[in-house]
C-alpha cells in the first residue's frame, strides 16, 4: 500500500455477525456462517448480471474481518434495514453505491423471487429433550438415589415431534401469535383462540393431543384457551420460544433453519393468530396485515417473506401511551401501552401470500379471495425495491465477511450487496495477481 501517494479505499467492506445472508440452506447469519467454516452457496439476484430470479453460486467461508469497528445502519420506508460498514456497496437501479454515499429517499434493490431453505428436516432439540425426558421420568427419593424410570411417563411423551413439518411450524406460529410461555406458571404453555375459527383450533389441539396429550381447554367468553404443563414449555422453549411479553417477540431462531413447509406452517399459524384481511370498498382496494407490538418480529417476518419472493412494508400504528382497555370485570380503564405496528401486504405480494401460505381462517382466507376473484385488471407487479428512510450510526461492532467470486454478489437481511474483498486499493486498481511473476522473486535458495 502506498497512501502517500493517493487515497486507498478497503475491498474488505463487512457486515455485523446478525445479519442473515441468504444461501441454499436458508437465511443463515453471517457470524454462524463464520463459525461453521463450511462453504455455502450464495443466493445471487439476477439483477446484477441483467436476468431475472435469484440463483445460487459457490461462496467461500465467511470470517471475522475486524472488531469494534464504525458501523452504519441503514432503514428503509418499507422497514427493511442493514447495518455494515460505510464502505459496503449496495445496488441500486443506478449500479452499485457505497453505504455512506447513499442518501435518503434514494432506491435499493431487494430480493426479486423466492430463495432456497434448509433440507434438514431433524429438530435440533432432540439431545436436549431426549434428557429432559429421561430426568422427569425419574420417580422415587433423589437425594438418595433411589430411582426408578415410569414407564408411564415415557410412554406419555414417546410422540414428541423429532422432525420438522407444516403442523409443527403452525403450532410455533400461533404460540408467537396468540400464546405464551410462562415458566413460573401454573399453566407454562398456552394458546388463545377465536371461536369464530374452529378450524385453527382444531389443527393444533390434535396436534398437540398427539405430542402432549389432551391438555387443558376452556371457554373464556368469545375464546377458547388451551393450555399445558411444564414438557411443553420444556419443548419449544429448546426450539428457540421465548418466554417474553409481547413487545419482545421474535421469531425463534430454530424457524431459521427449518425446512420450507415448516417455515410456511408457522407464517400461517402468526398470520391466522394475529393477521387481517383491510378491505376498502370505496377505493376498491384489499391489503393482508399482521399487526404486533414487536417491531422485531414484524422485521423477521418480512424477511421471511421475501426469501418467499413476497415483498411488504411496516407500519407504525399507534404510539406508546395509555388505552382503555376492558378490566376484567366488564368494563374498561386505561392501561400503559407499548407501540403498535403493522405489516402490510397489498397488490402483487397479497396475491403471492394467498397462494403460498395463506389463511387457515376459512373467513379470511375467502375474503381476500373474493376480492381477487372480482378485479377487472391484474394486480400491479411489484419492482422489489425499496425507499431509503435513514442512514444513522451505529456504533462500534465486530464485522464479517465472505466472498462469491462469479457475480461478486450476495443477498444480505434482504438487500442485493456487493461481496466483500481482502485488499486494500487504490482508485481504478484491481486485486488481480495475474501479473505478478514470481519466478522473479526466487533467491538461489
Amino acid at each position: 500500500p502506498v497512501p502517500h501517494l493517493y487515497p486507498l479505499e478497503a475491498t474488505n467492506p463487512c457486515f455485523i455477525g446478525s445479519t442473515r445472508i441468504a444461501s441454499d440452506l436458508g437465511l443463515l447469519t453471517i457470524a454462524e456462517m463464520a463459525d461453521s467454516e463450511a462453504e455455502y452457496l450464495a443466493a445471487v439476484d439476477g439483477r446484477v448480471k441483467g436476468s431475472a430470479g435469484v440463483s445460487f453460486y459457490p461462496a467461500s467461508p465467511a470470517w471475522k474481518s475486524r472488531e469494534n469497528t464504525r458501523v452504519l445502519r441503514l432503514v428503509t420506508k418499507e422497514g427493511y434495514t442493514i447495518t455494515a460498514t460505510p464502505d459496503h456497496r449496495f445496488f441500486t437501479p443506478q449500479g452499485y453505491v457505497p453505504l455512506e454515499d447513499l442518501q435518503p429517499g434514494g432506491q435499493l434493490l431487494i430480493q426479486c423471487a423466492e430463495g432456497a431453505w434448509s433440507r434438514n428436516y431433524q429438530l435440533p432439540n432432540q439431545a436436549e429433550m431426549a434428557e429432559a425426558i429421561a430426568t422427569m421420568a425419574q420417580a422415587g427419593d433423589r437425594a438418595s438415589r433411589h430411582t426408578v424410570t415410569r414407564v408411564d411417563f415415557v410412554k406419555q411423551y414417546e410422540h414428541i415431534p423429532t422432525h420438522w413439518s407444516h403442523d409443527l411450524g403452525f403450532v410455533i406460529g400461533t404460540l408467537i401469535g396468540d400464546g405464551w410461555l410462562s415458566p413460573t406458571s401454573h399453566s407454562p404453555t398456552g394458546m388463545v383462540f377465536s371461536k369464530g375459527n374452529p378450524e385453527a383450533l382444531e389443527l393444533v389441539h390434535s396436534s398437540m393431543r398427539t405430542w402432549f396429550g389432551a391438555g387443558h381447554l376452556a371457554e373464556r367468553e368469545a375464546v377458547y384457551q388451551l393450555t399445558y404443563g411444564q414438557m411443553p414449555y420444556r419443548f419449544f422453549a429448546s426450539l428457540g420460544v421465548k418466554a417474553v411479553p409481547a413487545h419482545q417477540k421474535q421469531v425463534p431462531e430454530s424457524i431459521w433453519q427449518a425446512p420450507r413447509p415448516a417455515v410456511i406452517g408457522f407464517l400461517q399459524g402468526l398470520f391466522t393468530a394475529d393477521g387481517s384481511v383491510n378491505l376498502n370498498e370505496r377505493k376498491r382496494s384489499c391489503s393482508i396485515r399482521l399487526a404486533s407490538a414487536s417491531m422485531r418480529l414484524l422485521q423477521e417476518v418480512q424477511l421471511l417473506l421475501l426469501n418467499l419472493g413476497i415483498a411488504s412494508r411496516i407500519r407504525h400504528r399507534r404510539p406508546a401511551g395509555l388505552r382503555s382497555m376492558p378490566d376484567g370485570k366488564g368494563g374498561t380503564r386505561e392501561y400503559a401501552a407499548h407501540a403498535d405496528y403493522e405489516l402490510i401486504l397489498d397488490k402483487s405480494n397479497r396475491d403471492t401470500f394467498l397462494e403460498k401460505v395463506g389463511f387457515i381462517d376459512p373467513v379470511k382466507q375467502d375474503r381476500a379471495r373474493s376480492f381477487i376473484y372480482s378485479k377487472i385488471r391484474r394486480s400491479n407487479c411489484e419492482t422489489f425495491t425499496a425507499t431509503i428512510n435513514r442512514i444513522e450510526e451505529a456504533g462500534q461492532a465486530d464485522v464479517y465477511d465472505l466472498s462469491e467470486p462469479q457475480t461478486h454478489s450476495l443477498i444480505a437481511n434482504g438487500f442485493v450487496a456487493h461481496n466483500c474483498g481482502e485488499q486494500w486499493l487504490g482508485p481504478y486498481e484491481n486485486c488481480c495477481l495475474g501479473s505478478v511473476n514470481l519466478a522473479q522473486h526466487l533467491g538461489p535458495d
